[in-house]
């Protein structure tokens, strides 16, 4: 009775999945393959231990041993097939690879050395080879581990141009060879990550923008590599590591390097979530913006390309944000600088802004926004022309900005900073724009006043909602 029943809703239980149509099943099936992917077990167990435990070891393949229908479904959709499995031995590869079709593919391939346990043997060598002189031009994902006395069979094959190649890892195993520079025939549209161990990597003369991602540690390395033509244009974005103590320091050595015969004379600084970005050039020119829009007065813009382009990403418990732009700042060339845009929702302290940019004579116009506004019109207020520098600052402290002549101000509230413009006389002779800003018809009166009709406004009593980008080098 017990095992008729069973039987009974056995029978039915199947007979519902068999009404699954093949894209529903395959779908599962792509699900199962992240779930349960076969075993990546060394060349030395492989095949003893593909028999002694062979159900296990195949992963989501195993849907294939079900019935009928689920391996029509699987062997009728390639991209199921694309990881291309190689510790299963040559037969289990092969197959795949026949299946996959023309379906991009990953493979991941390493030669065993004779100093190794079981060394790949020359057969084994060829069948790497003629798999990759076959399947590059349709490979998504390269892994290869080498010896590097074998590298020299394998990279005659990688001159060829890889159209579908998105990531690469080469690993060079026992020796440091030179990466060739026409590797790929140059040809790689969808490359978006490389990483390379055992490799030099010779002057990319002809590079004309790199964008550099990762850890700061990694991207320290990568860039103490590279050769780069100073011409290039250069995004770095780094994200600080917690293990290190240095942090940002690691970097010093490639700004060094970028900006050793450069001078800053336009810089951007804005907040990212939870960290900041940084774009300077070293020239800057006047250009009389007659657009219709709420910011079209005459403003500083870049004519060029920026000369550093850095973005930098910190954990919650890290040097704060004016720290960490005060670090990175001292370390430039900023004797030059005319242009200086400041977007920081972070409230800055009056000695921070001594600390970062005091004692920079050149500094003509100055842009203003978000939460840091307040301390830096104290800041303006404290060591003008007309005031001593207070006591107890730093030693490197002086006038903030003294030859500044235009002052814009943006997504602040005017009345938290009446005060330091009421107490004032340097901001008599300065020009002072006011942009999407909280204000008064009382405020707006007592700013004319003080600033002597050099005042423009963009007719806005309250600041918008949002706060779009603030960089105008984009």
């Amino acid at each position: 009775m017990l095992s008729s029943l069973r039987s009974h809703y056995d029978t039915l239980g199947l007979s519902y999945i068999s009404h699954l149509p093949a894209e529903v099943l395959v779908r599962i099936f792509e699900a199962l393959r992240q779930i349960e992917p076969p075993e990546d077990i060394t060349k030395c167990l492989c095949e003893s231990h593909l028999c002694a435990d062979r159900h296990n070891i195949i992963g989501w393949l195993k849907v294939t041993h079900v019935c009928r229908q689920w391996r029509q479904a699987a062997l009728a959709y390639p991209r199921l097939w694309s990881d291309i499995i190689f510790t299963l031995g040559p037969q289990w590869r092969d197959e795949m690879l026949l299946r996959s079709c023309a379906a991009p593919i990953s493979m991941a391939m390493r030669i065993y050395s004779q100093f190794d346990l079981t060394p790949t043997t020359p057969d084994e060598v060829r069948d790497i080879l003629n798999i990759i002189s076959r399947h590059l031009e349709h490979t998504r994902y390269l892994n290869l581990s080498v010896p590097s006395d074998d590298w020299d069979l394998i990279i005659p094959l990688l001159y060829r141009k890889v159209p579908s190649l998105e990531e690469v890892k080469f690993v060079v195993n026992a020796g440091i060879l030179t990466l060739p520079p026409d590797i790929f025939g140059q040809y790689a549209p969808r490359l978006s990550r490389l990483s390379l161990s055992g490799w030099r990597i010779p002057c990319l003369s002809r590079l004309k923008s790199l964008e550099l991602c990762d850890d700061i540690i990694a991207c320290a390395l990568a860039l103490k590599h590279l050769s780069l033509p100073s011409t290039s244009d250069q995004q770095i974005h780094c994200k600080l590591n917690e293990t290190v103590g240095r942090h940002v320091e690691l970097i010093f050595p490639w700004l060094d390097s970028r900006l050793k015969s450069s001078s800053i004379m336009g810089m951007w600084i804005s907040d990212r979530p939870a960290g900041i970005h940084i774009v300077a050039f070293d020239e800057c020119i006047w250009h009389d913006d007659d657009d219709d829009d709420d910011d079209h007065y005459l403003r500083v813009y870049p004519d060029s390309s920026p000369i550093l382009d850095l973005s930098i990403t910190r954990s919650t418990g890290q040097q704060s944000i004016p720290h960490l732009i005060q670090t990175i700042c001292r370390r430039l060339p900023l004797t030059d600088l005319f242009f200086l845009s400041m977007i920081s929702g972070e409230i800055w302290d009056v000695q921070h802004w001594f600390n970062t940019f005091g004692c920079l004579e050149k500094v003509s116009e100055v842009r203003i926004g978000l939460a840091c506004g307040s301390s830096f019109c104290k800041a303006l207020a404290e060591a003008g022309p007309f005031h001593p520098v207070r006591e107890g600052s730093a030693k490197d402290d002086g006038p903030l900005f003294f030859n500044l002549d235009c002052l814009t101000l943006t997504h602040i509230s005017i009345s938290e900073i009446m005060p330091a413009f009421l107490h004032c006389q340097h901001f008599q002779r300065l020009t002072l724009r006011i942009i999407h800003c909280d204000i008064d018809i009382m405020t707006l009166k007592a700013l004319e006043d003080v600033v002597e009709g050099n005042l423009e406004w963009d007719g806005r009593y309250d600041m918008p909602d949002e706060f779009g980008s603030e960089n105008d080098s984009d």
